[in-house]
Parts: C-alpha cells; sequence; structure tokens
C-alpha cells in the first residue's frame, strides 16, 4: 500500500488541497469562535477535570526535587463536633483556643474558615452580650492591636447576604458583633470566601476579590487564599511587618477607590475600573525558600478563567484508596485535649469545620463525593503557592499554533493517504493531550486538542462521502454494462 497520494494531474491536487485547507480552516476558526460558549467551556472543564483527576494526589517539588512545606488543618471534625454536644455554632472558648494553639506551636499566618456573622445566641448584633462573645471579641482586639514584630495574622470571614433593596447589585455586610473590636485592621483581616458554581453545579472556580456593599457603597473584600498567600509569602524570618503593610496597603487602596461607587452599580470590577481609573490591578507573589522558587503576577480583573482552582488534594471518597490527602489533618479536640504534639512552625494553618452536620460541602472535579468548602481554599492557596494565577493561552500564541495546526493538518490528509494520515493525526493528538497534562501541571491552559478531533471528525465524514461517491460511480458502471449485455 502506497503512503503517498497520487493524483492524476496538478488541478486536482490543487482543488484537493484548497477543499482540505478550506474545510479545516471552517471547522477550527468555529471551534475557536464559539471557544467561549456554555457548550464548549463545559467540554473543556469536563477534560481539565479529567487531567486534574491524574495530576491529583502527589507532592509537588522545588527545584531540586526540594518537597513544599505542607499547610495544616485544625478540624472541628465528627468526633471534635459530638465531644462537644454538637453545638449549632463553634463555641467562642473552643476556637479561641485552637487560635491560641497554632499561634504557641509557631504559625504566623492562619485562616479561620468559620463564619463569626453570629453571636453565641444566634443573632447578627453590633454587640453581644454574651460573655464568651465578649471575651472572643477582647482576645481578637489584643491579636490585632499587638505589635510585635513576629505578632501572627489572623483572617476571618463573615457572612454577606442578599439585599432587601431591589436596585442592589452586591451582596451587603450585615452588623457584625466583632465590628467594634476590629475598627481598623492591622493583624486581623476580614475576607471573603465566595466560590462559582458552574451550571452542573461543581466548584472550579473562585473569586479574587469580590465587591460588596456596606454602607451604601461599594466595599473590596479580598479573598481568605488571596490574603493568606501574600501573609504567607511576604513573612520572612518570622516578621510579618511587611505582610501586614502590603496587605493594609492594598485593602485601603482598593477600598478607598471602591467607595466612590453606590451599591446600585451593577457592573463587573473591570466594567467599573473604565469608568474610574482603579489602582494597580497586578499584584507580585515573591518567591520564599521551602514554598515557591517562581515569581508570580496577579492581575484582579483578568476574570473567569484565571481564578481557576487547580486541585491537589481532598479526603478520599474511600478511606482505603490509593488516593492521599497532602493536606495534614488534626482533630480539633485532640488538640485541645493535648492529645497531640503540635509543631505547625512555617506552615499555614486553616481552622474549619468538616462535620457531617456542616452544609458547607461542595462538589470537586477531582472526588466523587462533596467536601468540605475549607479544602477548596486550602487548594486555592495552593493554587497561588504553585502557579500565581492559572493562565489561559496568550490569544496571539494560540492563533498562531491553530494557523501551524491548519497548515499541517491540510497537508497531511491532502498528500497521505487515509489510514497513515489519520494514523498520524492520532500521534499528534497524544502528543497534545500529554502537552495539555504537562502545562495543565504548570498551571498553563493548552486545548488544541478539541481542535484536532474536530478536524478528524470532519475529515472522516469527509472521507466518507468521498467513499460513497465511489460506490455510487462503480454502481453506475456495473449497471450500464449489465444493461449493454
Amino acid at each position: 500500500m502506497s503512503i503517498i497520494k497520487t493524483y492524476p494531474n496538478n488541478t486536482t491536487l490543487l482543488k484537493k488541497l484548497l477543499s482540505h485547507f478550506l474545510l479545516i480552516t471552517v471547522c477550527v476558526t468555529s471551534i475557536y469562535a464559539l471557544g467561549n460558549t456554555a457548550f464548549f467551556k463545559q467540554i473543556k472543564d469536563a477534560a481539565y477535570d479529567y487531567i486534574m483527576f491524574w495530576h491529583s494526589d502527589f507532592a509537588p517539588t522545588l527545584v531540586g526535587s526540594q518537597n513544599m512545606q505542607h499547610t495544616v488543618l485544625f478540624d472541628v471534625d465528627d468526633q471534635s463536633y459530638r465531644a462537644w454536644d454538637s453545638p449549632a455554632i463553634t463555641p467562642r472558648d473552643k476556637l479561641q483556643a485552637l487560635i491560641q494553639t497554632a499561634i504557641d506551636s509557631g504559625a504566623k499566618v492562619i485562616g479561620v474558615d468559620i463564619s463569626l456573622s453570629w453571636t453565641s445566641d444566634g443573632y447578627m448584633h453590633e454587640n453581644s452580650n454574651s460573655p464568651a462573645d465578649i471575651a472572643f471579641a477582647e482576645y481578637l482586639r489584643g491579636l490585632n492591636e499587638n505589635r510585635a514584630m513576629d505578632a501572627p495574622l489572623i483572617f476571618l470571614t463573615r457572612h454577606y447576604r442578599p439585599s432587601l433593596d431591589s436596585t442592589a447589585a452586591f451582596l451587603e455586610t450585615p452588623p457584625n458583633f466583632l465590628d467594634a473590636a476590629l475598627p481598623v485592621e492591622n493583624n486581623v483581616f476580614w475576607t471573603s470566601t465566595f466560590f462559582k458554581m458552574d451550571e452542573d453545579r461543581v466548584i472550579r472556580r473562585w473569586q479574587l476579590a469580590p465587591l460588596v456593599c456596606q454602607g451604601g457603597r461599594l466595599s473590596v473584600v479580598p479573598s481568605m487564599p488571596l490574603l493568606m498567600t501574600l501573609a504567607y509569602l511576604h513573612s520572612q524570618n518570622n516578621d510579618t511587618r511587611q505582610a501586614a503593610k502590603e496587605i493594609r496597603e492594598f485593602k485601603n487602596r482598593w477600598n478607598t477607590w471602591a467607595k466612590q461607587f453606590r451599591c446600585d452599580e451593577r457592573q463587573s470590577l473591570a466594567d467599573l475600573c473604565q469608568l474610574k481609573a482603579c489602582p494597580n490591578l497586578t499584584m507580585t507573589l515573591p518567591k520564599k525558600a521551602n514554598v515557591n522558587d517562581t515569581l508570580h503576577y496577579i492581575d484582579l480583573v483578568e476574570g473567569y478563567e484565571t481564578e481557576k482552582v487547580i486541585y491537589r488534594f481532598a479526603p478520599p471518597d474511600k478511606p482505603q484508596t490509593m488516593q492521599m490527602n497532602l493536606f495534614e489533618v488534626k482533630s480539633a479536640n485532640a488538640i485541645l485535649s493535648e492529645k497531640l504534639a503540635i509543631d505547625v512552625a512555617g506552615q499555614i494553618v486553616f481552622i474549619g469545620v468538616t462535620h457531617q452536620d456542616n452544609g458547607d460541602y461542595h462538589p470537586i472535579p477531582i472526588r466523587y463525593k462533596d467536601v468540605s468548602g475549607v479544602y477548596i481554599l486550602a487548594n486555592a492557596v495552593d493554587t497561588l503557592l504553585r502557579f500565581g494565577q492559572f493562565q489561559p493561552q496568550a490569544s496571539t500564541d494560540k492563533v498562531k499554533l491553530l494557523i501551524v495546526l491548519i497548515i499541517g493538518m491540510t497537508l497531511v490528509f491532502t498528500f497521505l493517504e487515509i489510514s497513515i494520515a489519520f494514523g498520524l493525526s492520532f500521534v499528534i493528538l497524544g502528543i497534545l493531550i500529554g502537552w495539555s497534562f504537562y502545562n495543565l501541571h504548570h498551571g498553563i491552559e493548552i486545548d488544541f486538542v478539541l481542535e484536532l478531533l474536530a478536524i478528524q471528525m470532519i475529515q472522516f465524514l469527509y472521507w466518507l462521502v468521498q467513499k460513497g461517491q465511489q460506490i455510487r460511480e462503480t454502481l453506475k458502471n456495473c449497471q450500464f454494462r449489465f444493461s449493454d449485455k
């Protein structure tokens, strides 16, 4: 069997070359143009979910095969929850003890993924008469006013809700019993923990710096993963002052700008920046020994694709499987019962809730079972530390490579026999899939696989049409011969 196709004359060759070129060009440009539609986004998300699944459960290394430091979770798990008589609200004294244990054990960056909007009696008040709430507020006030060079940085989350005013375009900030104790953020910072749920209800993205309504004006509430990453990378040799300064200046700069807008401005952060010049949109994530070996930049307005979480760890679907949980988990009750030796120096500590009565469970790409929201936050921090932002391929680079793909596939299907052409295209497909695996590991999106699959499909249909015409012509010739006899 000949590998190279032969044509009776140059005119036929030119016609075939042009037909393949036009067919492939129309196919590729159509998919490129429709790439941001919901249908194709779902296809790409499903493909990357599969790649992420095979990338998960591994321990990344730095240059020289040096392991990255782990993140630690102080977990209010089912054992802790039931040992504390299944409280509807995490007891303030227990939470205070967990924070202090983390501090005493060497942690300088602590994220509390437990909403602190409700008082101990279950209400949202500006003040609380509960002794536990008052003691907790005073404890946080003391941490916030600590001027020591190694003062720990604490990141809290609170509830945000839709306004009763139908004209409001953003979530509003309800009253909080801790506001009076934290009038200025020095070491204790409010953050957001907003996720983006896709149409299939899977959490693949989070919001880096969402806007909320506070006192009738807009306010920027940076995400917990973003601020914790900044704090961790800017803290050096237990000195947290530079990190606190960076975060304060960032929040003050952004909120001074955001307060120019009313809450009925139904526009995105990028749109508002077009109305009134906004501050510098780029943040730097510096290198840090034993943490990351690459300088990263974060653009807060790039949006949908760059806020993707590259999941690496989560609780196993089944206890006895090859799936690993690379998040170091310590039971809260065991910690407070002094049954565990705790050493979290130089590590990021999350304090979160995973017990079964916790409603904060969500589906993620790398597990069949839903996982607690604290795991999503931890994976978001891990994504920022390893990659900075998830980087879609630059449009100019993608267009250049698509042109190469169009020309290459045109030549392959014009000059090679169909079986050889498909064999070669499948080899190229395998290379592209491998490239996608490799580049997802480095936080860069490569999605030429969809275009090549479409080329193969359209070429197969084209071959079927050609083959059908040949069969029809053969049958006609046979019919004529039979009639002549």
